[in-house]
């Protein structure tokens, strides 16, 4: 079952229980299906992150308190391995969640355990990572997500999103913004980042040196949005952000829905279904130069991947259900 796309560079990642489906952008700039990792990611991984470059894919394994990267080849990624296997010990405070610096030097990862802070790796001469004398000032109750956007670290503690500046000894506290209750599904983006949070989807935009919010929507306000929205929202153009949520409108079964918003003000831009019967989640989407990715989980639990792309987004036509390239990727 997909339990998280993400993306970076070229290089797009779907979790499934055991592996990691890995796509690429081809020449036809659609993302193609090129592997497979060996079936040896733990069940209890939940986490994945991509490296800016889409050279690098890094899983944990929260019950383990191990965390795992894959590194492209030059032949690329067939037949990859484990590149580096790192054991942290105390398995709650491993990969809670984990996110890499915009320039790919850094790798972040944070914990709900003993510490329930924000580890940071370093590379090393040969390009492996080591854990790095550099902290966050502070002390935190339980990091649940962590970002990176506009040259800022982004660390979600309970109802709290704290965000922090390099410096040049490590990092100092910039700002912090308050919700009402946990943040989920934290999206970085550009110039800004989104979450999911008091039932409302809710929009940053960077200027001034602080995060301020852009808009925020309830689901039902969109019109087009299904009961609960899944995933956050992640940015497919500047004046275009995407979200997925579990039905959609007129629906009396659920199924997977995927709406397009105006970043601006909410208004609704375009709206996909995916297949009744045979996708009953939209749970992740990435976003990309090819479009738009959408993890679903179908009704016999195996995972589902859609492609939507650009040209359908923006083209004004009216796609078929479940966008183009359905079971391209398809696994369990």
């Amino acid at each position: 079952m997909a339990e998280t796309v993400v993306s970076g560079g070229n290089t797009i990642a779907a979790l499934s229980m055991t592996r990691i489906a890995i796509f690429e952008n081809n020449v036809q700039n659609q993302p193609e299906f090129v592997a497979f990792t060996p079936p040896e990611v733990s069940v209890s991984t939940r986490r994945i992150a991509v490296s800016p470059d889409g050279l690098e894919i890094a899983t944990n394994d929260s019950q383990n308190g191990v965390l795992t990267f894959y590194r492209r080849g030059a032949s690329g990624w067939i037949g990859v391995a484990a590149a580096q296997v790192l054991t942290l010990g105390d398995p709650n405070r491993t990969g809670q969640s984990l996110t890499y610096s915009a320039d790919g030097t850094q790798f972040f990862v944070g914990g709900a355990g003993v510490d329930r802070g924000v580890r940071i790796f370093e590379r090393d001469v040969v390009g492996n990572w080591q854990l790095s004398s550099k902290t966050l000032p502070g002390k935190f109750t339980g990091v649940s997500q962590l970002a990176w956007s506009s040259n800022r670290l982004l660390v979600a503690d309970r109802n709290l999103i704290v965000v922090y500046k390099p410096v040049v000894d490590g990092f100092a506290f910039s700002h912090a913004i308050g919700v009402n209750t946990q943040p989920l599904f934290i999206k970085p983006y550009e110039n800004g980042f989104s979450i999911y949070a008091n039932d409302q989807v809710q929009i940053f935009r960077f200027a001034n040196s602080f995060f301020n919010l852009s808009f925020a929507r309830s689901p039902s306000a969109f019109g087009n949005f299904g009961s609960v929205v899944n995933s956050g929202v992640s940015e497919v153009s500047p004046s275009v952000f995407v979200a997925t949520s579990t039905k959609g409108p007129g629906v009396s079964a659920p199924c997977g829905h995927v709406d397009f918003f105006a970043s601006s003000n909410g208004t609704p831009f375009g709206s996909f279904a995916l297949p009744q019967g045979e996708s009953i989640f939209a749970t992740t989407v990435a976003s990309g130069p090819w479009g738009v990715i959408v993890g679903g989980v179908a009704t016999s639990g195996a995972g589902e991947i859609y492609l939507i792309t650009r040209d359908r987004i923006f083209g004004g036509q009216n796609p078929p259900v479940g966008g183009t390239g359905k079971g391209q990727g398809s696994f369990e």
